[in-house]
């Protein structure tokens, strides 16, 4: 018997043509070619934390809107949180050591800042400033106003006139070093370092959201840091710690609080080594201090700040800041001058005596800032608008008294020289207060509370300041003259409006000098861009 299958005329048909019609659907599936489709999207965030760039995709310390380097319209650099990390910088004289154009002029303990010729007298902190010491006569009577690095995600740095978004702009330029701020994500770093000179530095930075549902971050940043020199006995210690909250108000309203407090004591290597003369050289080691054991420098600084943030629809945006701050700083010191000038024929060295100066400022500042775009002529323009109000009062007492020469080469004065190092002479010879055997550098240190038996001076000095300042500007009108060519131009109204106050008493004995003033600035600038 024979079997086999059998297949209908039918079928045979039907499977042919189902498999012509998958044929001609795998051509034209492989003949089809889809439009090319571009996304194109461009970053305003001013954050360089964990971006691994050495620049920024936008910044606000010029016109007060998020503008990128490229289109900011004067001379700006930025030390990013790349470069800090990468170079171990921690300090903000050694981040400006690595920015074009700026002059770091070191004063004993402390840096003075320059650009373009002039003294950077203020630093930003999140476009708030603060009064710094710019030249050398004034840091004796100026509270210490910089602070740690740890506690900030980058530095933008601005050559020339801020005007605009700083009430009293120096020409020099200025500092604005941004706050790091609350992330999202929970994160937790820290670091360890050790330096030549017996220097050891500790951090500790911590981030995240504080409730499941991540409408509240906090980040909280610690650093303790010891630092030692070349120069015997110079050395400096000092602790940070930083705390601050993001609060969401909505799904458009952000409130942000934070505080700041560090501490810093430090032992200053005032003027350096005494130079001597041609004919009395001293030949001292490099290492040597020529300063009184007692000597420190101790600074303070309390700044507590809060930011309510409000997005409005179209594009506009609400800044409100309040911001208080309180620096104090102590100093005392007695040291040989280093001065050639401050010596006589015979030989004898002009000492700086003994002073101290106990200064203190607080300062409040009040800071709006409203962005936003609008349409008009057919082109989208960018506005910005801000007020400012400061108001600052500082108090520096000093106590001072310079009539003190020392002659190597007089066995009745204060110094006689011995193996090229001078040594103190008998106690009893001294015309202003006792010493003791010098050994290495040891003054007894004066009794303040009783200097007025003694030849010395006592200066208070008061000074108390008003601020407030407006302005606004227009940026990025694009006009179309020619098809096929853009010409792009740029206008900025600097200081449209900007009233001051100003209110200056000093009380020096009984001589007071007042000084009022409302000066008022109006500048336009035009850039046209091909």
């Amino acid at each position: 018997m024979k079997t086999g299958i059998l297949i209908s005329p039918a079928a045979v048909l039907l499977a042919a043509f189902s498999a012509a019609a998958a044929d001609t659907g795998d051509k034209e599936a492989q003949s089809a070619q889809l439009e090319e489709v571009r996304v194109q999207g461009e970053s305003r965030s001013t954050r360089t934390e964990h971006r691994d760039s050495f620049t920024t995709s936008a910044m606000r310390t010029t016109t007060g809107l998020a503008l990128s380097p490229q289109e900011t319209p004067q001379s700006v650099s930025v030390v990013t949180q790349t470069l800090l990390d990468g170079r171990g910088i921690t300090n903000l004289e050694d981040a400006l050591r690595t920015t074009t154009g700026v002059t770091v002029l070191r004063d004993s303990d402390r840096a003075r800042f320059q650009s373009r010729g002039f003294y950077i007298d203020q630093i930003e902190e999140d476009g708030i400033a603060s009064a710094i010491s710019g030249h050398a006569g004034e840091t004796i009577h100026n509270a210490e106003s910089l602070t740690d690095l740890a506690l900030y995600d980058h530095i933008e740095v601005v050559r020339g006139a801020t005007g605009l978004t700083q009430a009293d702009g120096e020409p020099g330029g200025t500092v604005n070093a941004v706050r790091k701020r609350p992330t999202a994500e929970r994160s937790f770093g820290g670091g360890l370092s050790f330096g030549r000179f017996d220097t050891y530095r500790a951090d500790i930075d911590a981030s995240g959201r504080l409730n499941a549902a991540g409408s509240i971050r906090g980040r909280f940043v610690a650093a303790a840091e010891k630092a030692g020199s070349f120069v015997s006995r110079v050395n400096s210690r000092q602790h940070l710690l930083y705390g601050v909250a993001d609060f969401d108000l909505g799904d458009n309203t952000v409130l942000t609080a934070g505080a700041v407090q560090q501490k810093r004591r430090a032992v200053p290597d005032i003027y350096g080594l005494p130079r001597g003369s041609v004919e009395n050289p001293l030949d001292l080691p490099r290492g040597s201090y020529s300063g009184a054991y007692w000597n420190n420098s101790r600074f303070s600084k309390t700044n507590v700040f809060a930011e309510l943030r409000h997005r409005f629809g179209g594009n506009w945006r609400l800044s409100s800041q309040a911001d208080y701050r309180r620096d104090r700083a102590v100093r005392e010191y007695s040291a040989l001058s280093s001065t050639r000038s401050w010596q006589n024929s015979n030989g004898s060295i002009w000492g700086s005596g003994s002073r101290r100066s106990d200064n203190t400022a607080r300062q409040a500042t009040f800071h709006n800032i409203l962005t936003g775009s609008f349409q008009a002529l057919g082109r989208s323009h960018d506005v910005f608008a801000t007020y400012t109000y400061t108001r600052r009062r500082s108090r520096s007492d000093t106590m001072q008294h310079w009539d003190l020469w020392i002659d190597p080469n007089d066995p009745n004065n204060q110094f006689c020289a011995g193996q090229g190092w001078p040594v103190w002479c008998t106690p009893e010879l001294s015309r202003d207060f006792p010493l003791h055997p010098f050994n290495g550098a040891l003054i007894p240190r004066p009794q303040w509370d009783k200097l007025a038996e003694l030849d010395y001076r006592y200066n208070p000095i008061r000074n108390q300041a008003h601020l407030r300042q407006g302005g606004y500007t227009l940026w990025n009108a694009d006009v179309q003259y020619v098809p096929g060519r853009n010409l792009r131009l740029s206008l900025i109204a600097d200081n449209l409006f900007d009233k001051r106050y100003f209110e200056n008493n000093a009380n020096r004995g009984n001589g007071s000098d007042n000084f009022y003033g409302t000066p008022r600035t109006l500048a336009f600038k035009l850039g046209w861009q091909f």
